[in-house]
């Protein structure tokens, strides 16, 4: 069984340019060795344009090479050799699609006991990656061949075709005649691909150097969680800039642990109260769970502040029901005046006419009055809003209470602090 082998490494471009070399020659030397034809036949013609154009070729100037190239195919459409240089000139242009096309004549023309028939299929592919496309299997009729695939990385991933083969180091893998794509993968190394033409009957070796992936981190070691068993109590953190801050649970004080967090000794639903030096108590209630943490954030208010805005609250409240007592006089003192002057009480016509103007200004000056009034009122609903909001958890709406007054007869509107929190 014949080897050959193929070394994995970068696509350079002294590999295009040697690979040009050779089709020259290579191509050269075959149509010398095919019978001549007559002298000055449109094939001679032909197969001297074709040689006029190798050199071309050769010494990169692709233009040139391929306009004689295209002449000569024009007389000689089935001349095989130049179709397969002329995918070679159009790839020294980048002009993969028409390269594609060049080889892709040349095989059919050749078929697949062509001598560069499987070169001509691995260039395709290689104008394909060129253009972001997938390479393409090819495969041909003969015996079995043998790819024997070895990498410097144990433990590498093989793939042939796109199915999974084994990993390395692996035994030679039994494959068709023809072009066969090969992928070498592995975690924390940059992936291996390329094409690898197997004749018939032929055992070709495969060396593949796999280089390590720089922009691969490798996992952190994980260690074994150890789980503590949590105490039957739960935990409060009191939030707020108040000072001598004191938490009761159900009517119980509750005392700190060496972090600075309350102790609540049995889990389940509590009424906790949060009490500072000179300030409102906060209510809520909460639900704890065995070992759970929750953060209270209570606002609590100065009482003297409390106490301030409620004594200012019932002051502008007198003061609005005076100066609406006072507009209602003024009220009552026009509709008398326009009742005297529909009984027709004066004498003269220049009196009616004072009456009239007494009216006007005694309904200017009600109605002034008013306007004062329902101003006091409303500084005296924002006092009474300002006693309240101390009662308040943050970000929590508050349920309106209404009762019986603590003292004497009536009812009380107020608004609760006691919540789920």
């Amino acid at each position: 069984m014949r080897s050959s082998t193929v070394v994995g490494s970068g696509r350079g471009r002294w590999r295009v340019a040697l690979v040009v070399s050779l089709g020259i020659l290579l191509g050269t030397s075959a149509v010398a060795r095919s019978q001549p034809p007559p002298p000055g036949s449109p094939q001679a013609k032909a197969i001297r344009l074709f040689r006029q154009a190798n050199p071309q070729l050769y010494l990169g100037n692709y233009a040139k090479a391929i306009a004689l190239y295209k002449r000569a195919l024009r007389l000689m459409p089935n001349l095989a050799g130049a179709w397969r240089n002329l995918g070679l000139a159009h790839e020294g242009l980048k002009a993969w699609n028409k390269a594609i096309g060049a080889y892709n004549q040349y095989i059919k023309i050749a078929g697949s006991g062509g001598k560069y028939y499987l070169a001509a299929q691995k260039r395709i592919n290689v104008c394909r990656s060129k253009l972001g496309l997938p390479p393409i299997t090819f495969s041909m009729i003969g015996n079995p061949g043998k790819l024997d695939i070895q990498a410097n990385v144990a433990g590498a991933v093989v793939s042939l075709d796109g199915v999974r083969r084994g990993s390395t180091p692996t035994r030679p893998l039994p494959v068709n005649a023809g072009l066969h794509i090969v992928r070498v993968t592995k975690v924390g190394y940059l992936r291996w691909s390329g094409s690898v033409a197997v004749k018939s009957g032929q055992r070709v070796v495969v060396r593949v150097e796999l280089k390590k992936d720089p922009s691969y981190v490798p996992p952190r070691r994980l260690e074994g969680i150890k789980h503590t068993k949590a105490k039957n109590e739960a935990y409060l953190t009191v939030r707020t800039a108040a000072a001598g801050v004191r938490l009761h649970a159900d009517g119980a004080e509750l005392h700190k642990n060496a972090d600075g967090v309350f102790v609540l000794p049995r889990p389940g639903n509590h009424v906790v109260e949060v009490r500072a030096p000179g300030r409102l108590t906060w209510r809520a209630r909460v639900s704890l769970l065995r070992g759970e943490k929750k953060v209270l954030q209570p606002v609590l208010p100065l009482v003297r502040t409390k106490k301030a805005f409620n004594r200012w609250g019932w002051v502008t409240l007198g003061v609005a029901g005076v100066i609406a007592g006072v507009g209602a006089v003024f009220s009552g003192l026009e509709n008398a005046t326009y009742e005297a002057v529909r009984d027709r009480r004066a004498d003269t016509r220049a009196e009616l006419d004072d009456l009239v103007k007494k009216g006007k200004v005694y309904r200017n000056v009600a109605l002034g009055l008013y306007a004062g009034a329902a101003a006091v009122l409303v500084s005296s609903i924002v006092l009474f809003v300002y006693e309240r909001r101390g009662e308040q958890p943050q970000g929590r709406p508050l349920p309106l209470v209404v009762g019986p007054a603590g003292r004497g007869g009536g009812l009380a509107v107020s608004f609760s602090g006691e919540v789920d929190f």
